[in-house]
């Protein structure tokens, strides 16, 4: 969304995609533990839960290296933006937007998905360094 033209949307409520998340292998290992994912305290969307379409993609993508997060996020309703919103809120896109995730379009190389809830994460496995952590046995 630019300053001044409307807001562009895609999906539908209820969409499930799956989708990848990298990180490093103490923050996989924190997921397992306590059996969610957080989101991070900054980024080019805000505090969020980044996600890309292809785990070659997430890793690229990602401060953190040496684990791979494949899960299914609800996207729902995603405002398209085409620019950095580093203040992006779970409370701005839910209220003021009337959506469930943000994707960064023609911002980055691939686009990339935030949500803000860890609710929205369902884990399907986890991976770390190439090996198989985690698996949930949902497909």
């Amino acid at each position: 969304m630019e300053p001044g033209s409307a807001p562009r949307y895609e999906g539908f409520p209820g969409r499930v995609v799956r989708m990848y998340h990298g990180t490093s292998p103490d923050s996989a290992r924190a997921i397992i533990s306590n059996g969610r994912i957080l989101r991070g305290p900054k980024g080019m969307l805000g505090p969020a839960i980044y996600f890309a379409d292809t785990a070659d993609s997430a890793v690229h993508k990602s401060e953190h290296r040496g684990a791979v997060v494949d899960a299914f996020v609800y996207l729902g309703v995603s405002l398209i933006v085409r620019r950095a919103r580093y203040h992006m809120t779970y409370t701005a896109v839910k209220t003021v937007y009337h959506c469930d995730s943000v994707k960064a379009e023609d911002v980055v190389s691939r686009p990339e998905y935030a949500v803000y809830n860890w609710a929205q994460v369902c884990v399907r496995e986890i991976q770390v360094n190439g090996l198989v952590e985690y698996t949930s046995g949902r497909d």
